[in-house]
């Protein structure tokens, strides 16, 4: 078939499938189509285009589908002024050329290409559909003036931000799922949106969406969201529907934390400290050190064998969190000597009877005290002596550090460690 017997036959719509393009053209591009100004839709989907040159004397399209070809880039479409759909879908393309003489254009399809910015959108005020999934976008064009647009879909791109929807009160479907959202704009003006798909971002909180009521599926697993930030999905008229809150990803930042040897260390969060009915486990390897409904967990001494990675799991007693975890990054604690630190190194007796370090010895002759930290009188003796860490009435002092004072004036602290 010739290309201008495609002409006689297709007037209003032109379809060129795969099989017939290298028939009529034989070569991997299309030039000028002169004879068909009248077309009103052009489809060119699923061959092997390279190029795409010179569609301005088609004045009449309504349609351009040139999706599935190897395209890196689109001609002027300055002319295109009564475009409704345009679908290029599929294509290596990095580059849009300008829309902003399309007023007409409802639906703009752009996924699975190579686009690093998609150019101004707001002189089409008709856009409908805006789907630009899996691209290299780490930004959206200002949507503010595109109001009657009903679906935004723009999942796997580099994306941090969406810019404002609050003007798109038609919004019915957003999608932008594994992308790098660390926040997502207000949605209270939206109150007809009906699908929620945010998996795999970054977020660490949801905004408020108590008037989006008819929401039916939302999916925000993957994130850092707390019990405290999904709760409120929970109060929403349509859950549980097709609600997906969980798993989500491990919460908080992970730290390195080094402390000195023998001073204490608080392990503490802030997530869900306020949230009620929850219980913290904090972890070492696997192993439980406390859990209760108190958010910090306190090493009283902290030694060398206390050294490693720790973890919290919070979970929650509310029925619709049943068997749910919420997982802190770890912290890797490390424990410096005193002598890593250059500082004093105290004394350490450790009275177990094994016969080492199990007394500290005053060898000179003085009346020596001991005393606990908060100044109480706890031992006295005559030297040459030694104190095996015992009181007055003989039992085993507390594990902590104590004070010696030798004739009332040399002061020495002294760790008692308890093994």
């Amino acid at each position: 078939m010739s290309y201008y017997g495609i002409h006689h036959l297709v007037r209003r719509v032109l379809l060129i499938p795969c099989r017939l393009l290298p028939m009529i053209y034989r070569q991997e591009s299309i030039h000028p189509i002169a004879g068909l100004l009248a077309a009103r839709y052009l489809y060119i989907y699923d061959n092997s285009l390279s190029s795409l040159e010179n569609l301005s004397a088609l004045t009449n399209l309504r349609g351009l589908v040139c999706k599935n070809n190897a395209l890196t880039s689109l001609p002027a479409l300055s002319t295109q002024t009564l475009l409704e759909d345009l679908d290029c879908s599929n294509n290596p393309i990095t580059n849009l050329p300008s829309l902003s003489g399309l007023s007409s254009l409802r639906n703009l399809y752009v996924y699975n290409c190579a686009l690093q910015s998609i150019p101004s959108l707001t002189s089409n005020t008709a856009l409908r559909i805006l789907n630009a999934n899996n691209n290299q976008l780490s930004v959206l064009p200002d949507l503010s003036s595109n109001a009657l647009l009903v679906e935004l879909s723009v999942s796997s791109n580099p994306l941090t931000a969406l810019p404002s929807l609050t003007n798109a009160t038609l919004l019915r479907r957003l999608y932008a799922s594994y992308c790098q959202l660390t926040q997502v704009p207000s949605l209270s003006s939206n109150t007809v949106l009906d699908t929620l798909e945010l998996q795999y971002n970054q977020l660490s909180e949801l905004p408020d969406l108590s008037s989006n009521t008819a929401l039916h599926k939302v999916v925000v697993i993957g994130n850092q969201l707390s019990f405290s930030d999904l709760k409120p999905l929970t109060l929403l008229p349509l859950y549980p529907g097709n609600f997906k809150l969980f798993p989500q990803d491990t919460l908080g930042v992970y730290q390195e934390v080094k402390v000195s040897e023998l001073n204490s260390y608080t392990f503490s969060t802030s997530i869900d400290s306020g949230f009620s009915n929850v219980v913290f486990t904090w972890l070492k390897s696997g192993a439980v050190l406390y859990q209760g409904a108190e958010p910090t967990f306190t090493l009283p001494y902290a030694q060398e064998r206390n050294e490693g990675r720790y973890a919290c799991e919070i979970s929650s007693g509310d029925p619709v969190f049943s068997n749910q975890k919420i997982l802190l990054r770890p912290l890797d604690l490390l424990v410096e000597t005193c002598l890593e630190t250059g500082g004093n190194c105290n004394p350490v007796i450790t009275p177990d009877a094994d016969g080492v370090n199990d007394e500290y010895f005053v060898s000179e002759t003085a009346e020596v005290k001991i005393y606990s930290k908060n100044g109480q009188l706890i031992q006295e003796f005559h030297s040459p002596a030694g104190w095996d860490g015992t009181d007055k009435q003989g039992k085993l002092v507390p594990m902590g550090v104590y004070f010696i004072r030798i004739n009332e004036q040399e002061r020495i602290s002294v760790t008692v460690i308890i093994q």
